[in-house]
């Protein structure tokens, strides 16, 4: 019985740590205002109704409408009362670093996880959402057009993301133990540190704790 709980525990924690790894990384607005500045993703995503996008919304983002609310039987059963975007929308950018956002971040999450379920492997990061842009006090707008990503105009654009996306992989695959590649002292990979940022965010590391005490709870119910 022991050894049956032992077991049961060791994969749920491991199924939790999975998890926490394959989470999207949740910047806070600092960050994410930051790495806009520095021209550090492929595509700025708002992923919120048309009313909200009209009201005001963060210069230079490109608009997929409601992307959070899409599945395949709603692009099919769609009226004209209401319009969702879809993640072919993004085709081009399966393998480039995107922002998402919406009004509080809860939006942004859902729409990361469709593209996620729909092929994209880049990146993909929660920049929260307007409601917290605001009250940094960052600037946003109301009278500009969705501005298309790059990377779903030209296919060259699209070619350097997974150029830059699977180098990365084979610098992981280089550096990890066994493999025969070696990491000077001080040096890790952009895909080591995007695993070791979203394993170490906050919310991620919550999630990591009260998965644990939870699994760990219940063993000792067990026991």
């Amino acid at each position: 019985m022991k050894n049956s709980c032992a077991l049961i525990f060791l994969f749920q924690l491991w199924a939790s740590l999975q998890k926490a790894v394959s989470a999207p990384i949740e910047l806070t607005v600092a960050e994410f205002y930051t790495m806009m500045q520095n021209g550090e993703f492929d595509a700025v995503v708002d992923v919120r109704r048309q009313d909200e996008w009209d009201e005001a919304h963060i210069e230079g983002a490109y608009f997929v409408e409601s992307l959070a609310s899409y599945s395949a039987s709603s692009m099919m059963m769609m009226s004209n009362s209401m319009t969702t975007g879809s993640p072919s929308d993004l085709a081009g950018c399966e393998y480039c670093n995107i922002a998402v956002y919406c009004r509080s971040g809860s939006r942004a999450r859902s729409a990361i996880g469709i593209l996620e379920n729909n092929g994209f492997k880049g990146m993909l990061y929660n920049g929260q959402g307007v409601m917290q842009w605001a009250n940094a006090t960052y600037p946003l707008v109301n009278n500009t057009d969705p501005i298309p990503p790059p990377c779903t105009l030209d296919q060259t654009v699209s070619d350097q993301c997974k150029s830059k996306l699977e180098m990365g992989e084979m610098d992981d695959e280089e550096s990890s133990p066994g493999v025969g590649g070696k990491m000077e002292d001080g040096e890790a990979s952009d895909g080591v540190q995007a695993y070791a940022v979203g394993i170490l965010h906050i919310p991620n590391l919550i999630w990591i704790t009260s998965s644990v005490l939870g699994v760990a709870g219940a063993v000792g119910m067990a026991f």
